[in-house]
C-alpha cells in the first residue's frame, strides 16, 4: 500500500464571500462522502455479523464518520461547531467572524479512534490586524494564517480537495500581498518619508 502524500498550501492575500464558503463546504462534504463510499465498499462482513448488523455499520459510517465538521470562531470569543454550511453567517449587529476551520478529522477520529488516511484541514484566517501593534516589529509581514493541508494516497482526493478550495477564492491580490509583506514599511519610509523630511 502506498504511503500517504501530504501537501501544505499557504495562501497569500485572498478573499472569499460567505456564499463561496458555504458552497465550498458542500463540495468538500461531497468529496469526503465519495471517499467514504470507496472505503465502505472495501469492508468485509465479519463472520459473527448478521447482514442487518453489517448494513447498520455501513449506515453509521455514512452518517457519523464520513463528513466534515466546521468551527466558526467569532471576535467576541464565541464559536459554533456544525456540519451545516448555513453556520457561516453574520447576525445583524453581531460579531464578525474571526476564523473558520473545516476538516474531516474530528468526525472520523471521534468515531473510529484514529486519524483518517485521507485527511484535509482548512483554516481561513479572517482576523483584522491592528493598525498599530506594539508587539510586532514594524518590518514584519502582516500575519495571515490561511492554509490548507491535504493528506492521502489517492491522487483524485488530493486534487479534488485543492480544486474545491481554489475555485472558491474570489480574488487574489498580488499587490495587496506585496503591501503586507516584510520590510514594505521600511521601503515606504525611504521612498516617501526621507524626501519629505528633507
Amino acid at each position: 500500500m502506498p504511503n500517504p502524500t501530504e501537501k501544505n498550501i499557504q495562501f497569500g492575500s485572498i478573499s472569499f464571500s460567505l456564499e463561496d464558503i458555504r458552497a465550498m463546504f458542500g463540495e468538500l462534504n461531497d468529496i469526503v462522502k465519495e471517499q467514504g463510499e470507496i472505503e465502505i465498499a472495501q469492508l468485509v462482513r465479519r463472520d459473527e455479523q448478521t447482514d442487518e448488523e453489517f448494513l447498520q455499520v455501513k449506515a453509521d459510517l455514512r452518517e457519523k464518520v464520513f463528513k466534515i465538521l466546521a468551527t466558526v470562531a467569532f471576535e467576541d470569543g464565541s464559536a459554533v461547531h456544525s456540519s451545516d454550511p448555513s453556520v457561516v453567517q453574520l447576525a445583524p449587529n453581531g460579531p464578525f467572524i474571526k476564523s473558520i476551520y473545516v476538516s474531516n478529522l474530528t468526525p472520523y477520529k471521534t468515531n473510529v479512534g484514529v486519524e483518517p488516511e485521507h485527511l484535509f484541514q482548512l483554516f481561513i484566517d479572517l482576523r483584522q490586524p491592528l493598525l498599530l501593534d506594539p508587539d510586532r516589529l514594524v518590518s514584519s509581514p502582516t500575519l495571515n494564517e490561511t492554509n490548507l493541508s491535504i493528506r492521502g494516497t489517492r491522487g483524485g482526493w488530493r486534487a479534488g480537495i485543492e480544486e474545491a478550495v481554489r475555485k472558491r477564492i474570489r480574488r487574489k491580490h498580488p499587490m495587496r500581498s506585496y503591501i503586507h509583506g516584510g520590510h514594505v514599511y521600511d521601503v515606504f519610509l525611504m521612498i516617501v518619508g526621507l524626501p519629505l523630511a528633507f
